[in-house]
């Protein structure tokens, strides 16, 4: 079964609370709504909130504006993670190396998508930005994925869409499923 990237939602030039506003109109459209709660006694003696485990895990990414999204994603109460570019990698080869966590995950995304495991919308600014964005071996001989102000004044705005796949995917392992044609993705 493939991952599927369905649509992007998109816009521009607003401020944190509006912006997280946003995310949860978009969510409550695709039916996802704050998680639940369950009550927990704490040390203390009071009582506490427990995000359940339930629900799709948002990606936010926690550089700039998006530091303060997550907290208030996660103080709403969804299940929420951050993704940092610029932090090390999670992973690696010793035939293959990262730069940073960016440029694991448009590796990642390359490889997902050349082994047809994950499907992507068709989005001609997606597209545009994946087919544009140049990386290179660097003197440490690590992947580096070009920076993004460098690909910003080559396709005249921020690769956004590019990024914000390489963070939905970036954790993104299929589970293998056996069946009589054999292992499949």
């Amino acid at each position: 079964m493939k991952s599927h990237l369905r649509e992007f939602v998109t816009w521009a030039q607003t401020d944190l609370m509006e912006s997280v506003g946003r995310v949860t109109v978009a969510l409550e459209r695709f039916g996802v709504s704050e998680a639940s709660y369950d009550a927990v006694r704490d040390h203390g003696g009071g009582f506490g909130r427990v995000v359940s485990a339930r629900g799709p895990r948002i990606i936010v990414d926690e550089v700039g504006i998006g530091s303060g999204a997550l907290d208030r994603l996660r103080e709403r109460g969804f299940r929420v993670s951050g993704f940092n570019g610029g932090r090390s990698p999670t992973s690696g080869t010793p035939e293959r190396q990262f730069a940073n966590r960016r440029a694991e995950s448009y590796w990642h995304l390359r490889r997902l998508l050349e082994e047809g495991r994950i499907a992507l919308p068709r989005d001609e600014k997606l597209f545009d930005e994946l087919a544009a964005t140049r990386w290179k071996v660097n003197s440490t001989g690590k992947v580096q994925i070009e920076p993004k102000d460098d690909l910003r004044a080559r396709i005249g705005r921020s690769p956004d869409r590019a990024d914000a796949a390489a963070m939905a995917f970036a954790d993104c392992t299929p589970r293998a499923v056996t069946g009589r044609e054999g292992v499949r993705w």
